[in-house]
This record gives structure tokens, sequence and C-alpha cells, in this order.
């Protein structure tokens, strides 16, 4: 039996920038939907990578609950090396979109 053939993906040769956001998100709203909204903001922005790396719920004094989500996101661009203000930008979009939707930036 003969084994599948991988498919070659070319890699950049640039280097990569890593930014991560920390939020508390509203009770209705799961990793997998920030995530989502994350990635439609970041479509068009060479971003290659987004992973959630931590969540946690806090108990507030009033007996509710937030929860906390962190995610990494790794910028890489197969054109050319991307600037710290380039990632900054970007960053910023995905801030404005999270707090448009009930979000807290930690």
């Amino acid at each position: 039996m003969n084994a599948p053939f991988k498919q070659f993906k070319p890699f950049s040769l640039y280097p990569f920038i890593v930014r991560d956001v920390a939020l508390f998100v509203p009770s209705e709203m799961d990793a997998e939907r920030v995530q989502k909204i994350i990635e439609g903001e970041t479509r068009e922005k060479d971003v290659v990578g987004i992973r959630l790396f931590d969540s946690f719920e806090k108990r507030l004094p009033d007996g509710t609950r937030k929860t906390s989500l962190a995610f990494r996101l790794v910028f890489q661009s197969m054109k050319k090396t991307l600037t710290d203000a380039e990632a900054n930008a970007a960053m910023e979009a995905v801030y404005r979109v999270l707090r448009s939707r009930g979000c807290e930036i930690r």
C-alpha cells in the first residue's frame, strides 16, 4: 500500500510578530464565537494563526461571574517584513470590534 503524498506548503522567509489579547466576554459569548469575530476582523491582515491560550471565570463581589479569554495572534507576511505599526493597527481594529460586541479588554 502506498503512503499518501504530503502537500508542500510554502513558508515565509520573513519574521512573524506575536500579539495577545485578553478580554472579559459577555455571558452569552463563548471562545469559539470570539475567535470567529477576531478571524473576521483580521482576514486580510496577514494573520497566520489565532489560538486560545487561557480562560478562567472570575467571581465578582455581587455573586456574578465574568469569563476571561486570552488569544494569541501571529502575524506574518509572505511578501515583506511586517512592522510593529502594522500589527498594532490590526490589533486596534480587533479591540474596536470586540468592544462593540460588549467585550472588556483587559
